[in-house]
């Protein structure tokens, strides 16, 4: 990706193509479709996975390589091109169907494990509980002396 400012969150150089894939954790409430991801759901990560090929694919085509988009929704939904790479790797490390079987049910919980972590961070980046001790800026206690408000009309 030379001279496009884009990162692969995962590049797998490969002896005929190279992979790149891009994580993305899609959260339901977010303004820009929220409406349509409460009607349909996993709305949220066909929107990611758009958003993400549309970022991605510019770059990666020309040079022949294959872009994955591994969208999760916030606690639900992960993509379809998620799956898809998933299977594909599960194909090439072979085995027998027990393994690969085995092997899809571990990866899919390591990526929800992750999908999760990517929810913490969310709920962690809003506190709405104080982390440390003290009152919060806009409040501020009476002092000694003070006199309370006055109404602005008396009867």
């Amino acid at each position: 990706m030379l001279h496009s400012g884009k990162r692969p969150d995962v590049a797998i150089v490969g002896a005929l193509r190279n992979i790149i894939t891009d994580v993305r954790t899609v959260v339901g409430a977010d303004p820009r479709y929220c409406a349509a991801a409460a009607l349909f759901p996993g709305h949220g990560v066909v929107w990611g996975a758009a958003w993400k090929n549309e970022a991605w694919l510019d770059h990666t085509m020309p040079q022949g390589d294959a872009f994955f988009a591994l969208c999760h929704e916030a606690g639900g939904h992960i993509g379809d091109s998620a799956h898809d790479f998933l299977g594909m790797i599960i194909e090439s490390a072979g085995g027998s169907a027990s393994d690969r079987m085995a092997f899809r049910a571990y990866t899919l919980q390591r990526l929800h494990a992750a999908n999760f972590h990517g929810v913490a961070a969310v709920i962690n980046s809003w506190p709405v509980i104080r982390t440390e001790p003290g009152v919060p800026p806009r409040v501020r206690p009476a002092a000694p002396g003070d006199r309370p408000p006055q109404a602005r009309h008396q009867l």
